[in-house]
């Protein structure tokens, strides 16, 4: 006897009927990423919605859906809970990690933490930066330059009234093409 009501209309049994599709059926377009990878389901959630519902137990809200703790592991009991949608984004397998004063996180979660832009954290990092200037708030961390220079102005976008003389002088000393 099912123990859930209405379980064809319920996020549960959404979640649970996506999730053997992306596993099983060929013709699904998540099938690439799950079924065809080796992700499975365990044998008890596969035979049942029931035990899939008593193991998960209900969604919390609408903002979550069902998300496995080891990106490369089963859906099975151990390795499943329900997530909201950042924290699904932070577990994707194409996360790149790093160790940021002793914890392991991605880019997002450094930028949560530090109140610095993901773009930004993701660049200082690219540049292989050591965790004291990823986190750094200064906004001339990319490398010394001095005002006053051509490259002050048209790489680092500098507009003060030094680098724009410079970029001017520098203007005014190029060869011009001289036709003959």
């Amino acid at each position: 006897m099912k123990k859930w009501k209405n379980d064809w209309k319920s996020p549960e049994y959404n979640a649970w009927i996506h999730l053997m599709h992306r596993c099983f059926n060929p013709r699904d377009k998540a099938f690439k990423h799950y079924g065809a990878r080796g992700i499975s389901v365990c044998d008890r959630w596969r035979e049942s919605f029931d035990d899939f519902c008593t193991d998960m137990g209900p969604r919390p809200s609408r903002n979550f859906s069902i998300d496995r703790i080891n990106p490369n592991g089963n859906y099975e009991p151990l390795n499943c809970k329900w997530s909201s949608k950042i924290e699904q984004a932070n577990n994707k397998q194409t996360n790149r990690r790093i160790n940021f004063f002793g914890e392991m996180l991605t880019s997002r979660e450094i930028a949560i933490k530090t109140g610095i832009s993901n773009r930004t954290i993701r660049s200082r990092i690219d540049r292989g930066m050591d965790q004291e200037k990823i986190s750094s708030q200064s906004p001339l961390i990319r490398s010394q330059w001095e005002h006053g220079t051509i490259y002050g102005y048209t790489k680092m976008k500098c507009r003060c009234e030094p680098c724009r003389k410079s970029k001017s002088e520098h203007r005014k000393a190029e060869p011009k093409n001289q036709i003959i």
